[in-house]
């Protein structure tokens, strides 16, 4: 071979070299040539899992791999990202990748496909899940009768407690939950008569709290934290009634409107023509310390559920919602206590009390008390009904009109909002602990009853 020849070869072997070095060592360090910017740049990382594992994964309509998965050498731009698996709906979101950075899409949840199917069927008058997700209360008329039952998501028996003649009282309804969640009460209502009914969800034996009292109680709550107190309002009077003792003592005569109790603090709120107060007691400090903090005139505010150290105040009336601090009561400066003021015609608090989402006819925000940041999650044209806090992942559920509905709490401009079912007259939804099912009232044709959705 003649030399020129040779130099020739050499010179296409060391360009060749030259040129699969320089890109295996580019891309080696993470850089990729971006056509549609014409530079070479330093690529991106996105990480990807779901529950269920196993989904796959598309970028831009390109299968990648199944989930969980970290996904390298991608270039820095907007991505279509989608997760899927068969037999479950697809999850579905813009993802940005930036250079030398790492994108996550975890705590992804998959909804199960599928249909509303009858848990209990029959007409359902009392229907009360126990917050802790454990366990629903819920009465059935038949016969003339009405039967008190308590259904255990967990063990899934569903337990008789009593049957009632309807003719024996107006109505039945239910009123709250023990601290323990293991008692449940509710009223009957008997003319002027309010008969309370303390129902343990162990033994199932129902413990009548006038033959403790002797009195006739317009509103009876429990304790936020003492499962042997209950509080109740008789006339003007607050009394305090503590099942451990088989006893009632008054506590408070004031122009009551409601009441809330945390063991040994005691929160109510008085109105007297147009001016209303929200009051604390200490009872293990000076009889007659009373601290008073006023609220809005014509305000017709009620106490809400609430962890230590807040107040949540609800005008269902006019939609109005108060979360305050209750250091309030020591400052006496409401306006830098006050933590969210706004419409809402209900709350929810997150299994872990960090976070409250609150919701009007069109609008469902979500605030963290941990950051002290709220969210607008979503604004709707349809009105929202009722919404709830998935027990495991960082997902709502919410009604609207006759649907059910997932929504991801994430700072995503477009938002994974799912239709999982549509029932005629569903409401009072609630979740299993593990939020693989969802139970409430509802109707297909003309079954109705308590249904359950498989969503996992």
């Amino acid at each position: 071979m003649k030399i020129k020849y040779r130099r020739l070869l050499y010179t296409i072997f060391f360009l060749i070299f030259f040129i699969f070095g320089s890109f295996l060592f580019f891309d080696t360090a993470g850089y990729r040539y971006n056509f549609k910017r014409n530079k070479l740049e330093k690529t991106g990382i996105l990480i990807v899992n779901s529950s269920p594992t196993e989904a796959e994964i598309f970028l831009n309509g390109q299968y990648q791999d199944k989930t969980p998965s970290r996904l390298t050498k991608l270039l820095p731009d907007q991505y279509d990202v989608e997760v899927r698996k068969d037999n479950f709906w697809p999850w579905q979101q813009k993802l940005t990748i930036s250079s030398n950075l790492t994108t996550f899409a975890e705590g992804i949840f998959l909804f199960k496909k599928s249909l509303p199917t009858v848990k209990v069927n029959g007409e359902i008058n009392i229907l009360a899940p126990e917050p802790g997700q454990g366990k629903i209360i819920y009465s059935l008329k038949k016969n003339g009768l009405e039967e008190i039952r308590f259904l255990n998501l967990e063990t899934d028996t569903d337990l008789a407690v009593e049957q009632l003649p309807n003719k024996t009282y107006d109505s039945m309804e239910f009123v709250a939950w023990s601290p323990k969640k293991n008692k449940a009460l509710l009223k009957k209502i008997i003319g002027d008569f309010n008969q309370y009914l303390i129902i343990d969800a162990e033994t199932l034996k129902i413990k009548e709290l006038f033959n403790i009292t002797r009195l006739n109680f317009e509103r009876v709550s429990w304790d936020q934290k003492n499962n042997d107190y209950l509080y109740g309002l008789s006339g003007s009077v607050l009394y305090r009634i503590d099942l451990g003792k088989n006893s009632a003592e008054s506590l408070i005569a004031d122009h009551i409107t409601d009441f809330m109790g945390r063991d040994s603090e005691i929160y109510y709120i008085t109105q007297v023509a147009n001016e209303s107060l929200i009051n604390q007691v200490i009872l293990n400090q000076t009889p007659g310390q009373i601290k008073k903090i006023k609220l809005p005139d014509f305000s017709e505010f009620s106490l809400a559920a609430a962890p230590d150290g807040y107040l949540a105040l609800l005008n269902k009336k006019n939609n109005d919602l108060f979360i305050i601090k209750s250091q309030v009561f020591l400052d006496k400066n409401m306006s830098d206590n006050i933590v969210v003021q706004a419409q809402a015609k209900n709350l929810s608090w997150s299994p872990d009390f960090k976070k409250f989402l609150y919701y009007n006819d069109f609008e469902i925000w979500v605030y963290d008390l941990t950051t002290n940041e709220g969210q607008l999650l979503n604004r709707y044209s349809e009105v929202i009904r009722e919404a709830i806090w998935h027990p495991k992942k960082n997902y709502v559920l919410y009604l609207s009109n006759n649907a059910i509905k997932a929504i991801r709490v994430d700072q995503a401009d477009i938002k994974n909002d799912l239709t999982l079912a549509e029932l005629d007259n569903v409401s009072e939804l609630t979740l299993d602990r593990q939020g693989e099912n969802l139970y409430g009232r509802g109707k297909i044709g003309s079954q109705q009853g308590i249904y359950q959705l498989e969503l996992q």
